[in-house]
């Protein structure tokens, strides 16, 4: 115990600490009585002795510390046995290598040998060969056997090496065991929170940087609404500039910052200058005619400079921000989809870009050093489907579910160009039902890892493990209709979905265990 209750004394009586009160409306300090404390406290209370309290903290926290160092143990032994195992592998492998290199290093003295040899001869000897025009080719033709002597000779101990080394390295089962040491399994529960009736059908919901507020688009409207524990308060404001339906509103990350856009083609900039509250949208900038269709999606750079909208006119349109101005100026747009574009993402390092559209490509941009995008390449892919939904999972890596069979793919990054890892696709519905709605993102949360993926009536959670592939977990959300809407809060702690007319906000548990996966 860090803290010594024999110094303990009552602030308020400079008395002896005698009771410790149990009540949740009081922490630390605030629950240490002495008797006169005791007396003045009216109603009927709880409390323990102080030496009571003492013994089954005591208690509690030997219990904690021995189940811990035990877990923490277990853990020490197995790290111990492979600092053995490593060891053992260390001193294979260095002997193996230690085996080519001396085998090469014969191999170039050797050579180096004849060098000196063919530069060294008898002037009488080769009097006699004087005349002789073949002997060059004879000479010539020796030194090629002798090469091709010692190649084999010492091709064979290296190869030997070699297939050693590839045999010590893939079916080492030291090795693999570590593997299953450095996976930490991270399992989700679900607890449903709060659920909301919501008669209007919402396509987009986005939470502010802070968590605070969560903002809903229905039909032509914005609603803002408090957000607090968990659940959804009351509405703080509601915005009606738009025109037609909206399909996509984001917040900024640092800042209460509202972006929006739909069906009218404009896009809404959103600047509260007065936050307490009450929340007042006072600044409003409105871009009418971004595009010449739909826009369908709107994604922030992390510097918060630029705006990416994609749209039904199948072009992506970049645009620089100016939050002091709260202003967009429109720079260009990147043309190569045939088709609406539904969905695109950023990577985390923000220099690689992804679309996804109704022409059944999936098109990857690339940008340096701030410059302005550029194509990069249309991925292949080994279904002729699209699909609504699109993420990068790392820099590397992008998950992309087609609109059929409940498939998700995973691409990977090699020598720059994006591959489809066909190994590692996966089947998350059994059924032949089509994915439905278009309008409810695949969301990953890079902080914890985990990928929240909608297929037809369900939602899906997957985490990403030690080795770069995609688990789905056992929990999972059902629903009793495929026109869905959902995202996740900042913090991750809370998903909110709306379907058949209600808010349902789930919160998530992230357990984990060190046991490895079977």
């Amino acid at each position: 115990m860090i803290h010594t209750t024999e110094s303990m004394k009552c602030e308020q009586h400079n008395q002896n600490i005698d009771f410790v009160l149990i009540d949740d409306q009081f922490i630390g300090e605030e629950k240490l009585l002495c008797q006169i404390c005791f007396k003045q406290i009216s109603g009927l209370k709880k409390v323990y002795r102080i030496s009571e309290a003492i013994n089954i903290l005591q208690e509690k926290k030997d219990s904690e510390f021995s189940e811990q160092k035990t877990i923490i143990l277990d853990q020490l032994h197995k790290i111990n046995n492979h600092i053995d195992t490593i060891v053992n592998f260390q001193g294979s492998l260095q002997q193996l290598i230690n085996n080519i290199l001396e085998a090469l290093q014969n191999w170039k003295q050797e050579l180096e040998n004849r060098i000196y040899d063919i530069s060294q001869y008898n002037f009488l000897q080769e009097l006699n060969k004087l005349d002789n025009q073949d002997n060059t080719f004879i000479n010539n033709q020796k030194i090629f056997e002798f090469i091709e002597i010692k190649r084999l000779q010492y091709s064979e101990k290296i190869k030997n090496n070699i297939q050693n080394l590839q045999v010590l390295a893939t079916r080492n089962q030291g090795l693999c065991q570590l593997l299953d040491i450095t996976h930490i399994q991270k399992i989700i529960s679900i607890k449903l929170n709060q659920t909301v009736f919501q008669q209007d059908k919402v396509l987009s919901l986005a939470f502010n940087y802070n968590d605070s507020m969560i903002a809903s688009s229905c039909n032509k409207e914005i609603k803002l609404q408090k957000f607090q524990d968990g659940k959804i308060g009351d509405v703080i404001d509601t915005l009606n500039e738009h025109t037609q339906i909206i399909y996509t509103i984001i917040f900024s990350k640092s800042k209460n910052w509202l972006f929006s856009a739909g069906k009218d083609q404009s896009i809404i900039l959103w600047k509260p200058v007065r936050l307490l509250f009450n929340f007042t949208i006072t600044n409003k900038q409105q871009y009418y005619n971004a595009h010449k269709d739909s826009i369908l999606q709107l994604v922030l750079n992390q510097k918060e400079n630029q705006l990416i909208s994609c749209s039904s006119d199948c072009k992506i349109s970049i645009w620089t921000v100016n939050y002091k101005q709260n202003s967009i100026q429109y720079q260009y747009s990147l043309e190569r989809h045939t088709g609406p574009v539904i969905s695109v993402c950023l990577n985390q390092s923000n220099n690689l870009l992804v679309s996804s559209g109704l022409d059944k490509q999936i098109i990857i941009w690339s940008q340096k050093n701030d410059q302005e995008w550029i194509f990069k390449q249309v991925i292949d892919k080994s279904t002729n489907d699209f699909g609504f939904r699109i993420s990068f999972i790392s820099d590397q890596q992008i998950v992309w579910q087609s609109f059929k069979r409940g498939l998700t793919h995973i691409f990977q990054e090699d020598n720059g160009i994006f591959k489809e890892i066909t190994e590692q696709r996966l089947q998350l519905a059994m059924n032949a039902q089509n994915d439905g709605d278009y309008s409810f993102p695949s969301i990953f949360d890079t902080k914890k890892q985990i990928l929240i993926q909608k297929y037809h009536q369900h939602i899906y959670f997957l985490n990403l493990n030690s080795q770069n592939k995609l688990n789905v977990q056992q929990e999972q959300i059902v629903l009793n209709d495929e026109q869905s809407y959902g995202n996740l809060s900042n913090c991750g702690k809370y998903l909110a979905i709306w379907c058949n007319q209600k808010f349902s906000i789930y919160e998530i548990d992230y357990v984990w265990s060190l046991k490895p996966p079977q």
